[in-house]
């Protein structure tokens, strides 16, 4: 997996790096998108062929991801990367809700360009 680090958000001048990048490459959708409420039993186990962006809107589970566990809940976005393995389960008493997209690129960015694979979108109260 990438070193996610390598990309300082802080940094001014980065983000006209990644505009460019983003200009230069951007992303095709695929026509695999949509919103799912996670049945009971639920499980999601795959190696990605493409890349998949991930949104919680409700619920709780764990993901998974490059032997690395991590809490999914609302405002949680994980973006996916080609060959990924990912292991999700979620909490049978607080079913997740997700929105996906799958997307790829012509020409893809160099790895350091790419979205950090968790973001985090929760609300931090003072």
């Amino acid at each position: 997996m990438q070193d996610e680090s390598s990309v300082n958000y802080a940094d001014p001048d980065i983000w006209l790096t990644l505009a460019a990048a983003a200009s230069a490459h951007p992303p095709r959708v695929t026509p695999f998108a949509s919103w799912v409420q996670c049945e009971s039993g639920w499980a999601w186990r795959r190696r990605l062929p493409d890349f998949d962006l991930w949104a919680v809107t409700s619920g709780n589970g764990v993901a998974r991801l490059a032997g690395k566990s991590i809490r999914v809940l609302a405002g949680t976005v994980l973006m996916l990367r080609p060959g990924d393995e990912v292991d999700i389960d979620q909490d049978e008493n607080d079913r997740l809700h997700v929105g996906y997209c799958h997307y790829d690129y012509r020409n893809r960015p160099a790895a350091r360009l790419l979205a950090p694979r968790v973001v985090s979108l929760t609300e931090r109260r003072a």
